[in-house]
């Protein structure tokens, strides 16, 4: 579990490292429609909803652990609702939403972050590798790269 938190953990501290940048380059498209305020406001959607399961399964509610059902209509949610918000302000939104994700996720026990959970092809540690931390790995790379491209 160590392992994946400090994994997650890397995540804010890359975002942090992006505040001196401007909203406009913020704004700007890069991955295709998407701007740097837009992936930033996708991955917290997540951090959001999986915050929300972390704490089911704290209480010992039964959760499915699989990935939703409606993708893209997440995703636009999730970015529609970044573009509502100042660059700068969803920064430190997604910084303190990751923080309260990983504190959630820190309270889970060791045995519940190890079993396969109920109608799902997932435990938590392999669930957490795939749909987060490689997820966090593809939009940074998105974002290095559009930046050094701007160079």
């Amino acid at each position: 579990m160590a392992e994946v938190s400090d994994d997650l953990e890397k995540w804010p501290v890359f975002l942090s490292a992006l505040s001196s940048y401007s909203d406009e380059l913020f704004c700007k498209p890069i991955a295709d429609t998407w701007s740097i305020q837009d992936i930033i406001s996708h991955i917290m959607g997540w951090d959001k909803s999986l915050t929300k399961t972390l704490i089911q399964i704290i209480n010992d509610e039964q959760v499915a652990l699989q990935e939703h059902p409606d993708v893209q209509a997440f995703n636009d949610a999730s970015v529609a609702f970044g573009r509502n918000m100042k660059p700068h302000d969803l920064l430190n939104e997604a910084i303190a939403q990751r923080k309260q994700m990983i504190r959630q996720l820190k309270m889970v026990s060791e045995s519940s972050f190890v079993r396969q959970f109920p109608n799902s092809p997932y435990t938590m540690e392999n669930f957490l590798q795939h749909m987060f931390v490689q997820h966090d790995r593809h939009h940074k790379e998105q974002i290095v790269k559009a930046l050094q491209a701007i160079r």
